[in-house]
């Protein structure tokens, strides 16, 4: 298929979640949409009500997501979270909607120095090119050349939490919470040792975060 261009994926998605959300409060829907077709679809198996997930849209700066969401999920970019923060929770406060849990994704990369922990991790540059999400970049081989091109070590650095000593992840990590998420969400890309990483997570870097609290 054709990626469409981002005003159709915003339709799709808004199509979409309309049907998601009749179908999970018990409807047997038949739906003649623009991009989607049903016919007597029925969930019969509903689990319990899940936490909500927002939609990361710039196109509205969460305008969407308070109007179809149950939170505000979004990257942990301070250039962008906070405004995008207050234009969801401004949106909220149109919509007479009461704003949801706001989370802010980072990912992180963790190893024994610091430079097998940037190495571990290069593969997610791609996700920091310009219009990643609205072009049609397929082949993982020319995302990865083209982030290389494009994206800097030092750039890569300040939007992911990448170093050998756990004080500077959960220093990061409460970077992230003071731009104001309720919940961080952190992706593991610990390509040089994942499973270390989890271990150093559980063990230093968690305990570190907790002991702020108290």
């Amino acid at each position: 298929m054709e990626w469409p261009p981002v005003a159709e994926q915003v339709e799709r998605m808004e199509e979409a979640l309309e049907i998601i959300d009749r179908l999970l409060d018990g409807e047997r829907l038949d739906h003649q949409g623009r991009f989607y077709r049903t016919k007597a679809a029925y969930i019969h198996t509903r689990g319990a009500p899940a936490a909500g997930v927002g939609v990361r849209l710039r196109a509205d700066r969460g305008g969407r997501a308070a109007r179809l969401g149950d939170g505000l999920w979004t990257l942990a970019n301070p250039d962008q979270a906070r405004d995008t923060i207050d234009a969801y929770r401004g949106a909220c406060e149109d919509a007479r909607n009461e704003p949801g849990e706001i989370i802010l994704q980072a990912g992180f990369s963790w190893a024994r120095d610091d430079e097998a922990a940037l190495d571990g991790a290069r593969v997610w540059k791609s996700t920091l090119i310009h219009n990643h999400f609205a072009d049609d970049w397929h082949d993982p081989r020319a995302m990865y050349e083209r982030a290389e091109r494009e994206v800097s070590d030092d750039d890569f650095k300040k939007a992911y939490i990448v170093s050998s000593d756990p004080e500077q992840h959960a220093e990061r990590v409460r970077d992230i919470e003071r731009l104001g998420a309720t919940i961080v969400c952190l992706q593991n890309g610990s390509g040089a040792a994942p499973e270390q990483a989890l271990r150093v997570y559980g063990e230093q870097v968690l305990p570190a975060l907790r002991g702020a609290r108290v």
